[in-house]
């Protein structure tokens, strides 16, 4: 039968074994429910897509053995096997997950594709505020800190700009190409004293999707 409910009749037959007579009981009607073919799509770790990094994705689908699915997406490659996949993603926007087996379609899932968050910029694993001033002199460089992301994904730092303003003396700028301060950078930081500001600004950096970004800048004051 097709999707529904559906009812069950019969009867019970007893035989006196003295007689030979058969007696005849009808039983309760009941009913059964036939349900459509379904599958699951659950994300390992989160409810999107991430580009640049590996997706984990869990396959399941009502009645089949994991070994018989048979998995694809309309944007992106998904590969594995036995229930468990991962997913690569290259575009924004959306993307459709099929989930086949023997001949039937058990349904397609729609996940949104996203770029990983903007990195936090660090300097002595500080995104701004007071630093000593002993401290601030031995930091070498910023780094780019992907926060409470669940993804084992590295960000690189490109470039980045440094504004100096010491108390009651004129300002200065310098650049850095990489992660650590530069000769100019140095000179500065060589210089700070209670009072003084350093600004971190126009840093660039590149995450495992291979795109270059700008993320906010920070600042120190040092005390």
């Amino acid at each position: 039968p097709g999707v529904g409910e559906y009812p069950i009749k019969g009867t019970v037959s007893v035989r006196n074994e003295r007689t030979g007579k058969v007696t005849s009981y009808p039983l309760p009607e009941f009913k059964y429910t036939v349900a459509a073919p379904f599958a699951t799509v659950s994300p390992t770790k989160m409810n999107v897509f991430y580009i640049g990094v590996p997706n984990p994705v869990q396959v399941s689908a009502a009645g089949v053995a994991n070994s018989q699915l048979n998995v694809s997406m309309s944007a992106g490659s998904i590969s594995g096997s036995g229930g468990k996949y991962e997913v690569r993603v290259t575009t924004q926007g959306t993307t459709n997950v099929t989930v086949a087996a023997k001949g039937k379609n058990y349904g397609s899932f729609p996940f949104r594709v996203k770029l990983i968050p903007n990195p936090v910029a660090k300097v002595n694993n500080q995104p701004g505020g007071s630093i000593n001033a002993g401290v601030w002199k031995a930091q070498q460089g910023v780094i780019a800190d992907l926060e409470n992301f669940d993804f084992d994904a590295k960000f690189e730092v490109l470039s980045f700009n440094m504004f100096y303003q010491p108390k009651l003396q004129d300002p200065g700028t310098a650049a850095a190409s990489g992660p650590y301060f530069s000769a100019a950078q140095k000179a500065f930081i060589s210089k700070a004293k209670p009072g003084d500001v350093f600004y971190i600004e126009e840093i660039k950096v590149k995450g495992p999707d291979g795109l270059s970004r700008k993320i906010p800048g920070i600042a120190f004051k040092i005390n």
